[in-house]
């Protein structure tokens, strides 16, 4: 059972790739035009309602990842500085590091502060490549299950969901949880 579990895996695996490598020549460029121009489609949209909607991190919880990813990157570790409820009024309590448990947010937002700097729009870096992956990943799996008329369909309904797009510029780590399920989902 196990070696036909490895085989399996080893078929889903080489047929992928064959589909990838056809798919990528010049010649199979040519008929993926819509997800060509649904990639653009989205990435105007996205900068647009960018444009008009982000403010920095305003959730407290983006502040959270930010923070932690920050320590990590000046070697403190996933904590963040967090600041107690009003019923703590005690000076000693006001004030403590806290461990911050969404570590794979945190460690892919650290890497990028590393490679960029530390600053707000890096911080909502991973939400955005994530935002666009999503795109892809709902336009392939609806294509593989309902065909291409379908698939444009619903990728341009994710692109304008007014829900995604707050989530791609957030910072939080929602889309993250959905591109895993869409992974989840297409595989």
């Amino acid at each position: 059972l196990k070696y036909n579990l490895i085989q399996a895996m080893k078929f889903r695996v080489n047929s992928f790739l064959y589909k990838f490598n056809k798919s990528t020549s010049l010649a199979g460029l040519k008929h993926h035009k819509n997800i060509l121009l649904l990639g653009a489609f989205a990435t105007i949209i996205w900068t647009i309602y960018f444009q008009t909607h982000f403010n920095g991190l305003e959730w407290d919880d983006a502040q959270r990842m930010a923070s932690a990813a920050r320590n990590v990157v000046e070697g403190k570790g996933f904590y963040y500085q967090d600041i107690a409820p009003f019923q703590l009024h005690d000076s000693k309590f006001t004030n403590f590091r806290v461990p911050y448990d969404y570590i794979l947010h945190a460690s892919i937002t650290a890497v990028l502060f590393k490679l960029f700097g530390i600053s707000d729009i890096i911080a909502i870096l991973p939400s955005i490549i994530s935002f666009f992956l999503c795109i892809i990943l709902v336009y392939l799996s609806a294509k593989r299950l309902f065909g291409e008329k379908a698939a444009v369909v619903s990728t341009f309904l994710v692109t304008i969901n007014p829900i995604i797009l707050f989530y791609s510029i957030r910072g939080g780590k929602e889309l993250l949880l959905i591109l895993f399920l869409l992974i989840c989902f297409f595989i």
